[in-house]
C-alpha cells in the first residue's frame, strides 16, 4: 500500500505528459524517503530519475524491459540514488537572525522516571561504573531551580557538585534547561537544548560539558556556534537594559577536577 500511494503521489508531481512511466516509478520511491523535500526538489528528483532511466535504456533492449526494471527494481535504484545525494550535500554556512521580546519565562516542569528508590541519591555520591550514571536521579541540590535532576554523565554530575557546593560562593542558582526552556536554532533550525545555565552575582552562563574527543565534534560545534551567536545578541539587550551579560562555556569533561574553580573554567573555555 506505502509503495501504491508514493507511485500515486510520483504521477500527481510528474504527470503522464511530462514523464514516462519509469520515471513515476522511480520518483515514488524517492519520495517515500522521510529526508526529502518533496516541494522542493521535485524537479531535481525526476532529472535524478530520468538519468538513472536514460542509463537503463542504454543497455537494454525494449522500453518494456526498462519499464520492468524500474518497476521491480526501483527501490534499489531509489536507495542508490539517495545515497548519491547524500554523498553531495551540503550547507551553507547558518546565518541568525535574533528576536527579542519582553517578559518572562515559567521554568517548565520535568518528570523523571527511576527504576525504583534506590536510584536515587545524594548528587555528592557518583555511580559506579559512571556510564551509569543517566539511570539514576539525584538530589541534595541546593542552588537548583529544581529539587531532583538528571545527567547524561558523570563529568555534567561532578560540575554540578562543583556549581551548588559552598565553595562557589558567586554562583547563585543553575538549572539544567528540558526540552524548549531556550529557545536556540542551530543546522537548519534543530533545537539546542544547553546543559546548563548558571547564574552567578556577575554573569549569566550557558555552559555545555563534552568528552574531550568530542570537542571538534561538528554538531558539538555547530552548537557552540549557535549559542555563542544567541550570547552575543543577548548582551546587546542586557546592556541597553542594564541587566547582567551573558557568556557561553564549552567545558571538556576532564577538565572538570577536584581543584577546579567556575572562575578558572571561566578563564580556559568562554568561547565568543
Amino acid at each position: 500500500m506505502k509503495r501504491y500511494l508514493a507511485t500515486l503521489l510520483a504521477a500527481l508531481i510528474f504527470p503522464a505528459a511530462a514523464a514516462a512511466q519509469s520515471e513515476i516509478a522511480l520518483a515514488g520511491h524517492l519520495i517515500a524517503f522521510d529526508t526529502i523535500d518533496y516541494d522542493s526538489h521535485a524537479d531535481l528528483l525526476y532529472k535524478l530519475a530520468g538519468q538513472v532511466v536514460g542509463h537503463l535504456r542504454s543497455y537494454l533492449s525494449t522500453e518494456d524491459d526498462v519499464e520492468n526494471v524500474a518497476l521491480n527494481h526501483g527501490k534499489e535504484w531509489a536507495d542508490f540514488i539517495f545515497q548519491q545525494m547524500k554523498d553531495h550535500y551540503w550547507e551553507m554556512p547558518t546565518d541568525y537572525r535574533a528576536k527579542v521580546t519582553r517578559g518572562f519565562r515559567v521554568l517548565n516542569a520535568q518528570n523523571f522516571n527511576v527504576s525504583g528508590v534506590d536510584r536515587i541519591r545524594d548528587l555528592k555520591n557518583g555511580v559506579t561504573p559512571r556510564s551509569d550514571t543517566r539511570k539514576y536521579v539525584f538530589n541534595g541540590l541546593q542552588k537548583c531551580g529544581y529539587p531532583y535532576q538528571k545527567f547524561d554523565s558523570d563529568d555534567e554530575r561532578r560540575f554540578a557538585v562543583l556549581i551548588d557546593g559552598d565553595f562557589e560562593k558567586s554562583v547563585r542558582r543553575w538549572i539544567k534547561p528540558g526540552a524548549r526552556q531556550f529557545q536556540i536554532e542551530y543546522a537548519s533550525g534543530q533545537a539546542y537544548e544547553p546543559d546548563f545555565v548558571v547564574e552567578t552575582d556577575t554573569e549569566k552562563l550557558i555552559v555545555e560539558i563534552k568528552a574531550r574527543n568530542e570537542m571538534t565534534d561538528e554538531i558539538v560545534l555547530a552548537k557552540a556556534r549557535a549559542a555563542a551567536e544567541w550570547v552575543k545578541y543577548a548582551n546587546e539587550h542586557a546592556e541597553a537594559n542594564g541587566g547582567k551579560s551573558w557568556g557561553y562555556l564549552l567545558v571538556p569533561g576532564d577538565s572538570i577536577t577536584e581543584s577546579a574553580t567556575l572562575a578558572g573554567l571561566v578563564a580556559s573555555h568562554r568561547r565568543e
